[in-house]
């Protein structure tokens, strides 16, 4: 096994090996061998390869650390635990992701990668928040990093979540794009007249209920990053 991060359905533990991660990249030179011996030995990660992780693989920044994850192939065993996670129905066809790639898997696999990488940048900043959970894991062990790491790395954080937002509004399009091309190949996977009556009566019900609280909306942004659990 030569991928260096877990596969899209081990969020905690994404989670956890970014923040150590991202300590070693911050700590004093003794604590960032620790730390990364730790990586290697300890077998909450072993279902990937952690010995990857060692002095002259370790980026001198986070944000290499998440352009090297967006670089990781997306394996089978990415689709499978992606196809099985993802349960509501799909841009209004009235079936969920697995029904879908049952009908084609070909004609619809390039959508479901563009929705694992959506799902990537998602792991950076909002499923499970891992810049907040590093930088307060960095706070709690500030003894052990160098001189300026904490303005270092929320300088970096904010930086990356600038971008990624960016990046995960621009993932969308793409998405949808995906899924027209693959209409265009399988007309099966149009939406049924039900599934189209049943989605404007939900949006209809959506609206009431905003209206009867005095409109009241949730910023575009966040809508985006909650959307798709």
């Amino acid at each position: 096994m030569d991928l260096p991060f877990p596969t899209i359905g081990d969020e905690l533990l994404f989670a956890e090996l970014c923040t150590a991660l991202a300590t070693a990249i911050y700590a004093k030179p003794e604590i960032q061998v620790k730390i990364l011996n730790q990586i290697n030995t300890l077998s909450i990660y072993k279902s990937f390869n952690n010995t990857y992780w060692n002095e002259k693989t370790l980026p001198s920044t986070f944000q290499e650390v998440v352009h090297l994850y967006f670089q990781q192939p997306i394996t089978e065993k990415d689709q499978k635990e992606f196809l099985y996670s993802y349960k509501i129905p799909f841009m209004g066809t009235g079936k969920p992701l697995i029904d879908l790639y049952n009908i084609n898997p070909d004609a619809f696999r390039p959508v479901l990668d563009a929705l694992i990488r959506s799902k990537r940048i998602q792991r950076i900043i909002s499923q499970p928040n891992t810049l907040h959970n590093i930088n307060l894991a960095l706070e709690f062990r500030k003894k052990a990093l160098r001189e300026s790491a904490l303005e270092d790395f929320k300088s970096e954080a904010t930086f990356l979540t600038e971008t990624l937002i960016k990046a995960y509004n621009d993932q969308e399009v793409v998405i949808a794009n995906e899924f027209l091309n693959a209409q265009k190949l399988e007309p099966r996977f149009l939406a049924s007249e039900e599934a189209m009556r049943a989605k404007i009566a939900a949006n209809a019900g959506r609206r009431k209920r905003k209206t009867r609280r005095g409109g009241k909306r949730s910023s575009q942004k966040s809508r985006a990053l909650r959307r798709r659990r």
